[in-house]
């Protein structure tokens, strides 16, 4: 068994107390429907927090010396923006008129 990081705790944790909110506004809400929505908005928050996180390392970087650590965190943001976020917020897309309609 693969033992969660403190990261990982906290992210799971985010994810079911949202879940709980969204249950406490939507009680009629499908269950599935209610946990996909929590995945996508816990992930969307654990993005923004780890975007957080980069730019605090962005600006302890000094130039020139860090060029190629600079390179490696915009890649990493691109990716997070054009990938992770990009599959979130289409699920979030489909999936909030459904919410919605349960408000």
């Amino acid at each position: 068994m693969v033992k969660a990081t403190s990261r990982a705790k906290k992210h799971i944790g985010l994810v079911q107390a949202i879940k709980k909110q969204l249950e406490a506004a939507s009680p009629t809400s499908a269950k599935g429907l209610l946990a996909t929505l929590s995945i996508d908005l816990g992930d969307l928050y654990f993005v923004a927090d780890t975007h957080q996180q980069q730019m605090k390392e962005l600006f302890r970087m000094k130039f020139p010396r860090d060029k190629r650590k600079l390179k490696k965190l915009l890649g990493q943001l691109e990716a997070n923006l054009l990938f992770e976020n990009n599959w979130h917020l289409k699920s979030l897309k489909r999936r909030l008129p459904q919410f919605w309609k349960g408000l």
